[in-house]
């Protein structure tokens, strides 16, 4: 299960917005359950059941 989160600071927001411009695809950043100290940029239409696939 993945919890959508809101940038930890401006300059990862910053961050996510230019990465989206580059490569023209919504991103987030989230949080797995099995890893609650590790925060990641992915694809906002990821899918959990092929993680490893959406990962950026």
């Amino acid at each position: 299960m993945m919890q959508y989160l809101t940038a930890p600071n401006s300059d990862l927001e910053l961050l996510r917005v230019r990465l989206e411009t580059i490569l023209e695809h919504p991103l987030c950043f989230v949080q797995h359950i099995l890893f609650p100290s590790s925060v990641y940029i992915t694809s906002i239409e990821h899918n959990d059941e092929i993680e490893e696939e959406n990962f950026i």
